[in-house]
């Protein structure tokens, strides 16, 4: 029975892992259609339309926030905004993060040790750990189309 609890114990905490680099993924959108964005995060909170060229669509979950700017025709900046309870966790979450971008050919130039750019032929993105006076810590990422 002990090691039952264990094991699923240790199954939560990979599965909590896994989710946590997952939302920080917003970097996957950029170049497609906000819709696809929608069907993944839900009802936005609010979109703001009223230039064409740049709608403004806003997601707000617990300790989340999400922005996607786009035109008629696809994401092309899309930014995240996500509060973690430690240090810990946000270097946990940034570290996945970051080797999973390198597996796929960003490169990496660091600017400092709390804040990132990553490139890659067609997307930028950069990574800011922020101490919040709560104690807590935020993590604010920002991919943007680029046309290299």
């Amino acid at each position: 029975m002990k090691k039952l609890v264990l094991f699923i114990f240790l199954l939560l905490l990979n599965a909590a892992n896994f989710l946590n680099a997952q939302e920080i993924k917003v970097h996957n959108f950029v170049g497609k259609q906000i819709k696809e964005a929608i069907a993944y995060y839900g009802k936005p909170v609010h979109q703001d339309n009223s230039i064409p060229e740049m709608i403004s669509t806003f997601f707000q979950l617990l300790n989340k926030s999400y922005i996607f700017i786009s035109n008629g025709d696809s994401v092309y900046q899309a930014q995240a905004i996500i509060t973690y309870p430690s240090k810990d966790e946000i270097r946990n979450a940034v570290t996945s993060f970051m080797n999973e971008l390198v597996q796929i050919e960003f490169v990496s130039d660091t600017i400092s040790t709390e804040k990132y750019v990553l490139n890659k032929p067609g997307c930028s993105i950069e990574n800011e750990i922020t101490a919040l006076s709560s104690g807590k810590y935020q993590l604010k990422i920002v991919a943007r189309k680029t046309e290299n």
